[in-house]
């Protein structure tokens, strides 16, 4: 088996997490139109592109505004919010460190608008941590379909064989093994009810992560078999 050089990472939920300041601004723009989403119905809409999100909601509530104008305006609600209250995950910053002195490539791969993943890495103080950054905001299928991970891991200048993804939902786990790619499973309340099956391992914060993906390094040098 091929040596681990790359650790990719989602980020909703797994670099920050952001979904109840997602959920605030969804609401905050569809306020409007009398539309209030409750964080058990977001459940449904983790891991899913603003403009399929805004679909269905059109869809259902007959709503006559543009997609373009909805996903513009909660940009704005959502980067406000993010200015005012992110933060990093726990144990971020310490696994970043524990990549970076072994030598591998970090870099991240999500569903949400790069100018979102920019402002939010800027706001927690790591623009400079990760070789690369993708978004699947112009693709033209975002997850479960692997397309994001693996223009990373081109971007990356690696193999999919060589890559570690860390997922918080699970068509991002989906997605990742579509992709050939081994994945660990960071579920949080907004996902843990889903189904995590084909992830190759659970864990339930970013410090476990640490811990599965040194052992698997050992494990490779080692050369014994991994999963």
């Amino acid at each position: 088996m091929s040596n681990i050089e790359t650790i990719i990472f989602d980020m909703d939920g797994v670099i920050v997490d952001s979904e109840p300041l997602q959920v605030e601004s969804y609401n905050q723009v569809l306020r409007k139109y009398n539309i209030f989403i409750s964080k058990h119905r977001f459940k449904y809409f983790v891991g899913k592109k603003q403009s399929e999100i805004f679909a269905e909601i059109k869809e259902n509530n007959q709503i006559e505004e543009s997609i373009e104008n909805l996903i513009a305006q909660k940009r704005d609600c959502y980067l406000k919010l993010v200015k005012a209250k992110m933060v990093a995950m726990p144990g971020l910053s310490n696994l970043v460190r524990c990549l970076k002195d072994k030598g591998l490539g970090i870099g991240i791969a999500s569903s949400s608008p790069l100018t979102d993943i920019k402002t939010i890495l800027r706001c927690i103080k790591m623009e400079e941590q990760f070789d690369r950054v993708v978004s699947a905001e112009n693709l033209e299928q975002g997850k479960p379909n692997p397309d994001v991970f693996l223009l990373a891991a081109k971007e990356l200048n690696t193999t999919p064989e060589q890559c570690i993804v860390i997922e918080d939902t699970n068509v991002g786990v989906l997605a990742a093994k579509r992709a050939n790619m081994k994945c660990i499973a960071m579920p949080n309340y907004f996902t843990r009810d889903q189904d995590f099956s084909s992830a190759d391992f659970i864990v339930d914060d970013l410090y476990e992560a640490q811990e599965v993906i040194e052992s698997l390094l050992v494990t490779c040098i080692t050369g014994r078999r991994i999963g």
